[in-house]
């Protein structure tokens, strides 16, 4: 991703569809579209990582200190590139978006982005549901719809 001056980034890290290599990096993440790999990471609180069962949509729900230590990938993102992705996860209304600690796979303690589900207006029963710590590509080919309308 190339900077200019006045282009500045923000860190952003995504657990489910969003990684390299999974359906929605090729269409947000890709370095031509303002996105730039930094490192894999785990957070460093443990949260509640579910997927969603009718249309297999992983998520994140903001309850620190329940669930397990997830873990996804940090990509330092353009403005524009963040503002697609606030689109794409219905930010404000369907998700939040807030700042968390991570442990990076370069040794560095970093703070970025992440999307976590808005229960406000999604309520369901998060609690009865299965936490993962990885949202993996064997889940992803198995149990994500894509090309869904963004909100069913």
């Amino acid at each position: 991703m190339e900077e200019s001056e006045n282009s500045a980034t923000d860190l952003v890290f995504v657990y489910g569809t969003l990684k390299r290599g999974f359906y929605n990096w090729e269409r947000y993440l890709r370095p031509e579209l303002g996105a730039e790999f930094i490192a894999t990471a785990e957070t460093v609180e443990k949260y509640p990582l579910v997927i969603e069962e009718t249309y297999g949509i992983p998520f994140l729900i903001n309850q620190e200190g329940i669930g397990h230590n997830i873990q996804g990938e940090v990509f330092a993102v353009t403005p524009s590139c963040l503002q697609s992705l606030d689109s794409l996860e219905g930010y404000p209304q369907w998700y939040d978006r807030h700042l968390i600690p991570l442990k990076c796979s370069d040794g560095r303690l970093r703070y970025a982005s992440v999307y976590t589900r808005n229960l406000d207006e999604s309520p369901m029963d998060w609690e009865k549901m299965t936490f993962y710590a990885l949202y993996s590509l064997e889940q992803h080919d198995q149990f994500y719809v894509a090309g869904l309308a963004k909100r069913a």
